[in-house]
């Protein structure tokens, strides 16, 4: 019994997300909403349901009450992260070192709103020549978000830093420019680091799949597959899992 119950708790949970990720009318409201309340909190995809289904839901529900509490949390937490992402970024064009940001703040630019994916800190990436340089850069400031720094490239090691500064996109945070991976690495990054991790956060395969069903008609799948083969086939299995998982129906590639 307790096994059924726990596959039908997922198949509801994979159902909600892959209409709230696909943008897509919902299935239908699972009838236990308010049960999986903890799970969607816990796994930080609360905002996600609500920024979908808020015009669905009874307003004064329990569950419709809950969701617009963590959206509005989300919400003024990304407002303040915006303000130190941009020192941040400054205080490292001032140094001189180079970096790229990656995932959490990254990711969430792909989501049909911001506030639909929060992120607790900033993941750095900096050539591991630099990584004492860089140690020294958040020194200078007071920081509410935690820095996560990295020495190289994490997952993406096996490209070569200079290789993943050449093809670097920038976005824009309160007008100023911050270097980031090509669409291509950095889908490979979040693939790869969520395999890694095993998965423990749906947030995590929610943010596989947002970035396959955002990418750019530019996307070249050739760049996506350099590296190790291995690494390689380790991605398609995290792009596989969630175009299953939430019935995307994209496979293209």
């Amino acid at each position: 019994m307790r096994s059924r119950h726990r596959r039908a708790t997922g198949a509801a949970m994979a159902a909600l997300l892959g209409d709230c990720l696909a943008r897509r009318p919902l299935r239908g409201i699972p009838s236990d909403l308010e049960a999986l309340l903890p799970l969607l909190i816990q796994g930080g995809v609360a905002p996600l349901v609500w920024g979908h289904c808020r015009d669905t839901l009874p307003p004064q529900s329990a569950a419709a009450l809950a969701l617009r509490h963590q959206h509005f949390t989300a919400a003024h937490d990304s407002l303040l992260a915006e303000g130190e992402l941009s020192h941040l970024a400054r205080a490292f064009d001032a140094s001189g070192v180079p970096y790229l940001l990656g995932k959490g703040r990254v990711v969430a630019q792909a989501y049909a709103s911001m506030t639909d994916r929060p992120f607790a800190d900033f993941d750095v990436y900096v050539p591991a020549s630099h990584y004492d340089a860089a140690r020294a850069v958040p020194r200078h400031g007071q920081w509410r978000h935690a820095i996560d720094l990295h020495r190289g490239a994490a997952y993406l090691d096996d490209t070569s830093f200079d290789c993943l500064l050449a093809d670097a996109a920038t976005v824009v945070i309160n007008d100023v420019p911050v270097r980031t991976f090509s669409e291509e690495h950095h889908l490979r990054l979040v693939c790869l680091h969520a395999l890694a991790e095993g998965l423990m956060s749906p947030r995590w395969l929610c943010d596989v799949a947002v970035l396959v069903l955002a990418r750019s008609p530019r996307f070249d799948w050739r760049r996506f597959e350099a590296g190790e083969a291995w690494r390689t086939r380790w991605a398609y299995v995290a792009i596989d899992l969630a175009r299953q998982i939430f019935a995307l129906g994209d496979d293209s590639r």
